[in-house]
């Protein structure tokens, strides 16, 4: 049984691929590298550390919830120090701020997309990033989704997030949803 009609919603899934050429600041020059979310009011969204590499590849989904055409994405590539004798415990590699309209306006599907990262104005690498928008038109289904937490996903869900198979919306047959991954 289908919800009532709403005026469409577009929500914002994004997959973490990878990067590429890391500009390290260890002195084995080599990045235990994590990638720090700022969206809204909220900045505590982080992948899963990725040790010992300069070119890492994440391929980790995040549910952010609805867009509009004004918001804009914040990802800051960071060294996460494994020991530290001075208290602080990363080192930011380089960041990218992404203006959000130009998936919001091709509608809704898959999106790829590279960014270079920059760090005290020099570039230091390059971000590979996929965006999916998702249609709502149903308030049932919008529902359901109200009550997932933005964030992390559970890693095997980065090919559903790429399939557009969510639980009432693409796949009314049943299929469990991506859940918040929380093995931090």
């Amino acid at each position: 049984m289908e919800g009532e009609p709403i005026d469409p919603v577009n929500l914002l899934y994004v997959i973490l691929d990878r990067a590429e050429g890391i500009v390290p600041k260890s002195l084995n020059k080599l990045s235990n590298a994590y990638a720090k979310f700022s969206w809204r009011n909220d900045d505590d969204i982080r992948s899963i550390v990725h040790l010992e590499s300069n070119d890492p590849i994440w391929d980790e989904a995040f549910y952010f919830g609805p867009v509009f055409a004004e918001d804009k994405l914040g990802v800051e590539i960071r060294d996460k120090k494994l020991v530290s004798l001075f208290g602080a415990n990363s080192k930011a590699l380089g960041s990218c701020t992404i203006p959000l309209k130009e998936f919001v306006e091709a509608g809704p599907g898959l999106h790829k997309k590279s960014f270079d990262l920059e760090s005290k104005g020099d570039e230091c690498g390059c971000l590979y990033l996929e965006f999916f928008i998702r249609e709502v038109t149903d308030a049932r289904v919008l529902g359901n989704l109200k009550n997932m937490q933005r964030g992390a996903l559970q890693l095997a869900s980065t090919n559903e997030v790429r399939m557009g198979l969510f639980n009432d919306v693409m796949n009314p047959e049943g299929r469990k949803s991506p859940r918040p991954y929380t093995g931090r």
